[in-house]
């Protein structure tokens, strides 16, 4: 018997993305029309998570967009092109061509209203783009579809695409987990309006883990008794504890409560598994200690703070946000040697990691020499190519300019900060995963 996409979509669901990928490669070179074989290279392009995955990815998924033009190919493109416009080294035109194609892909098929059960799906991705291009209020109106459609629907395609065996399980957890992404997103939509009470309350709406062991459960004997850690579910602990944290409607912020949410989500990873079964389980892992560490390093937990980025380091010492979050503790352990040798660690292993350009940036401009702040003003400049939409590096390189004397260059950076500030959504836009499949 020969390979099927069944079996590259079994690698892929290990984490063994390169024994998928050939699979796949084989599969479209043998069967140059399999559509089916072309969206899932795509994703697993994708899943590299580097330039030149994400160059495949589109043009793969456009190949499959070629063939036939559905619901799946549609979503391909998009998430692929939506996805390319977030690398760091893409200029803001190219960037804003690719989120506009995607955006068009995605309207033309959802107007068509050919999109049967796979509009929640549709409607997710575009109500993501539509606010990483700042238009709000289009994104609230297509995510509240999205949840609507995600939370009543009684079928799901996600299990064609996801589950090879057949077994009807993650086409269940799925929709749980699509309803949880579409709250997380609207939540983020909210607190960037400055709601967060209202964020806060609608986020206690989501489908909780032992709500998706009960959906799968219903559907299939072969459920797993604890479902395994999910973006979704690591997305819904650090807006919430994000917006308890960030004093908008609480003098100073309710730390402790913020520190619950986190606390109970690192019980869920230990409880989930003995031996974490996935590189993203173990990158999301990572998260929780990475925010856990951060909290306490707010607090002055300085002790707790240096134990979850030890943590976090150990889960994932080769990148550089963990690098970057040990920075931050021995900052506010008052450590300033280990801190700059920790953010320029992060900037070894990632020459565009905009939080460690920022933190080095902000650390210079505090000496106040001439040297200093014209080194900062360098390395705040560098952190905005990589992230234009940072509020704190805007804010950061007036107060430089302001230090060297340029005082319209300083006035004019400040009045950036200010205005983006007020639209500032507690998690980056761009933490919402783009999605083919859940």
């Amino acid at each position: 018997m020969g390979i099927t996409c069944a079996d590259a979509l079994r690698q892929l669901r290990i984490g063994e993305t390169a024994k998928g990928k050939l699979l796949l490669e084989t599969l479209v070179h043998t069967d140059p029309k399999d559509v089916q074989s072309f969206i899932t290279l795509a994703q697993a392009c994708l899943d590299q998570n580097n330039t030149e995955g994400f160059d495949q990815a589109v043009l793969h998924a456009r190949q499959a967009y070629d063939l036939k033009v559905a619901p799946e190919t549609s979503i391909s493109l998009a998430v692929a092109l939506g996805s390319s416009s977030r690398l760091i080294h893409c200029s803001d035109e190219t960037r804003q061509a690719a989120r506009g194609e995607a955006i068009r892909i995605l309207q033309k098929y959802i107007e068509e209203d050919n999109a049967g059960s796979w509009k929640a799906l549709l409607k997710y991705n575009l109500a993501v783009l539509l606010a990483e291009v700042g238009q709000l209020d289009a994104s609230i109106h297509t995510a509240s579809s999205a949840l609507e459609i995600s939370s009543t629907s009684t079928t799901s395609v996600l299990t064609s695409v996801l589950d090879p065996d057949g077994d009807g399980a993650l086409g269940c957890t799925g929709r749980q987990q699509l309803t949880t992404l579409c709250l997380v997103l609207l939540g983020m939509l909210m607190s960037a309006k400055q709601e967060h009470q209202a964020a806060l309350r609608l986020l206690t709406a989501a489908p909780t883990p032992s709500e998706w062991r009960g959906s799968a459960a219903a559907s299939t004997a072969t459920a797993t008794a604890t479902p395994s850690l999910h973006t979704s579910e690591v997305l819904l602990a650090k807006l919430k504890s994000r917006l308890l944290s960030d004093g908008s409607f609480s003098s100073g912020g309710d730390v402790q409560a913020a520190m619950t949410v986190l606390a109970q989500l690192k019980r869920r990873i230990a409880a989930a598994t003995v031996g974490l079964s996935s590189t993203l389980e173990v990158a999301l892992t990572a998260q929780v200690w990475q925010e856990l560490a951060l909290l306490c390093a707010s607090s002055s937990d300085n002790t707790n703070a240096a134990f979850c980025a030890e943590q976090a380091l150990l889960h994932c010492p080769w990148q550089a946000q963990s690098h970057h979050v040990l920075g931050v503790v021995h900052e506010a352990a008052g450590q300033a040697a280990a801190a700059m040798e920790a953010f320029n660690t992060a900037l070894a292993l990632d020459p565009c990691h905009a939080p460690s350009l920022i933190s080095l940036g902000t650390m210079y401009r505090r000496h106040g020499t001439p040297a200093d702040l014209a080194l900062s003003r360098d390395l705040l400049t560098d952190a905005l190519r990589c992230n234009p939409s940072s509020v704190t590096a805007w804010h950061q390189l007036g107060l430089a300019c302001s230090g060297l004397g340029h005082r319209e260059e300083a006035e004019k950076n400040l009045r950036t900060a200010v205005g983006m500030a007020a639209e500032s959504p507690a998690l980056p836009f761009a933490e919402c995963p783009l999605i083919l499949s859940i």
